[in-house]
């Protein structure tokens, strides 16, 4: 075999493997004053699957539709205020929600 095409196929087999491990590292993404993202949609929009996002304390007036597979988790017990509709829409499976207090909302 050619030097050139046994470096160009250990090129191919790095790219993968540099690509599988790039792709595999879960984000953890911070929402509440002065961190990265101001509301918990834009973190969620954002965020890849499987990725965390920590929600500091505070009161969230959205409704937050959840599309990918990841955590919401809370920082230190946050509020979604569902301003009179649905507080939380789940359409992906593997969603964790973990510790949020919900109010003026019609359901989940």
């Amino acid at each position: 075999m050619d030097q050139k095409m046994i470096l160009l196929g250990a090129l191919a087999v790095t790219v993968v493997l540099l690509g599988f491990v790039a792709s595999s590292s879960a984000a953890i993404l911070e929402v509440g004053p002065g961190k990265p993202y101001t509301t918990i949609q834009a973190a969620i929009d954002a965020a890849n699957a499987t990725d965390t996002i920590i929600v500091h304390e505070g009161t969230y007036p959205e409704n937050v539709l959840v599309n990918k597979s990841l955590t919401l988790h809370n920082g230190s017990l946050p509020v979604i205020d569902g301003m009179g509709g649905t507080a939380i829409t789940i359409t992906a499976e593997n969603v964790t929600i973990d510790g949020f207090n919900i109010t003026n909302c019609r359901g989940f």
